[in-house]
């Protein structure tokens, strides 16, 4: 299912549940062959922009999407193409998002005779290779914070703002021009996340969550939660942001800066324990407000 999506590989390397053609007959379940190119087509989970190259024939739930490539493209090619595409230009804007077949048939695509689409491939793989192990070397470099046992703890809600309130800005003009950071723009792996879109206050102020300069972002809902989606939000326009509903917003008080509150709600700990405590079912399990709000940090 899209739950079971890795979180950062190319290929999908493992699968967490296996069965055999009997059950696949009985259930009426087709399957797509290795090569073949899946994402998520419903829910939140869009908005992760996930997209993996099965290494193997798989089946997979109503959840996910699967292209199947012929033998005019390269299937790599065709990942690499659509890895520039972000999955939400296909959703509809509904409450709960969904990717048409229809809308994805008609995208077009550059098409390169199939010799050059496999030199394409084979540069683009080099630069893959140069990525992944420059990700296994941050992977396996984490900061250590040297904690005095004379600290007192707190809870994040005693030295944070938790979710302020839209009414901070209930008297600038509706077309204020304000940053814009859909949940498939904020970063599982750096602090700061790239500014990329730019919209009018009317167009977000109903339904988008509200943020300000310096304030951190915390992805509450899986997968992105557990995928460590999170970040300080810098360089917004006119100072103020709007994101996914799925955000959870921490302001820092005078008593502690975006880079500790960051450094807190990255760490491993605080993933492990929030993942026993997420409530919901299926793909939009939350992390509540009130565990992170209660979360003691030094």
């Amino acid at each position: 299912s899209d739950m079971n999506l890795p979180g950062n590989e190319l290929w999908t390397n493992n699968a967490n549940n296996y069965v055999n053609r009997g059950i696949l007959k009985k259930l009426k379940v087709r399957t797509a062959p290795k090569g073949s190119i899946i994402f998520p087509k419903i829910g939140a989970a869009i908005a992760t922009n996930k997209k993996r190259i099965l290494s193997r024939e798989s089946a997979y739930d109503n959840n996910v999407m699967g292209l199947i490539p012929n033998d005019k493209i390269n299937p790599l090619f065709l990942f690499y193409l659509l890895k520039r595409l972000n999955l939400s230009e296909w959703a509809s804007a509904s409450a709960l998002p969904s990717i048409r077949k229809s809308d994805v048939e008609k995208h077009l695509i550059p098409f390169p005779p199939l010799e050059v689409q496999e030199k394409i491939v084979a540069e683009l793989d080099g630069y893959q290779n140069i990525i992944a192990g420059a990700k296994q070397i941050t992977t396996n470099w984490k900061p250590v914070i040297e904690i005095d046992p004379e600290w007192e703890n707190v809870k994040l809600e005693e030295v944070c703002i938790i979710n302020p309130k839209k009414s901070e800005i209930k008297n600038l003009d509706n077309e204020t021009e304000v940053s814009f950071v859909p949940m498939s723009d904020l970063s599982q792996e750096t602090t700061y996340f790239e500014v990329l879109q730019t919209k009018k206050l009317s167009e977000v102020v109903g339904s988008y969550t509200y943020f300000a300069e310096n304030d951190v972002l915390l992805a509450r809902v899986t997968p992105c939660f557990e995928n460590g989606k999170a970040g300080i939000a810098r360089n917004l326009k006119n100072k103020i942001g709007f994101g996914s509903s799925e955000y959870i917003v921490l302001r820092p008080t005078e008593k502690i800066l975006s880079e500790i509150i960051y450094a807190y709600v990255t760490a491993d700990n605080f993933y492990s324990s929030g993942k026993t405590k997420m409530t919901g079912t299926g793909g939009l399990q939350r992390v509540p407000v009130s565990f992170v709000g209660n979360w003691e940090i030094p």
